[in-house]
């Protein structure tokens, strides 16, 4: 008899304060869901308000990420109103695993790459090398010609 296996997720970022074999995923329904409440730029206002240590967007988050083992089942054993665990534990679990269903990446190595494109050891256009890509040499921008102030007068 053939073992099943179950499919793990690679965005699905452990969350041990929650217990044994949880994890924080989001599924694309859940951040629909993180969207219609906090709107469309969603990742911004929730990232503000962990910041400001929200106790209502944390839980919110944790309603709609929190998964079983498995990283589709919601996990349904934690009482909301008494966390064994701090907004700030939660916070940058929250942070990675709603960056890991967005871009694939943890908050983390996104805050890497964009640093390494600060200080150019990466280029900031992937498709800089490439044959399709258009040099900055090619591209015509427009002259731009600073516009003349003319002196007011005060009398």
């Amino acid at each position: 008899m053939a073992e099943a296996k179950t499919k793990t997720f690679n965005n699905a970022v452990p969350f041990p304060e929650a217990g044994e074999g949880v994890v924080l995923r989001f599924r694309t329904i859940d951040l629909i869901k993180l969207e219609e409440k906090y709107g469309e730029s969603f990742t911004e206002v929730i990232s503000r308000l962990l910041s400001a240590n929200s106790s209502a967007c944390m839980v919110e988050c944790l309603k709609h990420g929190l998964k079983k083992e498995d990283g589709r089942t919601p996990f349904g054993r934690l009482d909301f109103n008494d966390l064994p665990f701090s907004i700030v534990e939660a916070r940058e679990s929250i942070f990675d695993a709603i960056t890991c269903a967005i871009t694939g990446q943890s908050f983390a190595a996104l805050l890497d790459a964009r640093a390494r494109i600060v200080e150019g050891d990466q280029p900031a256009d992937p498709l800089q090398g490439s044959e399709t890509a258009e040099s900055s040499a090619e591209r015509s921008e427009p002259e731009m010609e600073p516009a003349s102030v003319e002196p007011t007068s005060s009398t």
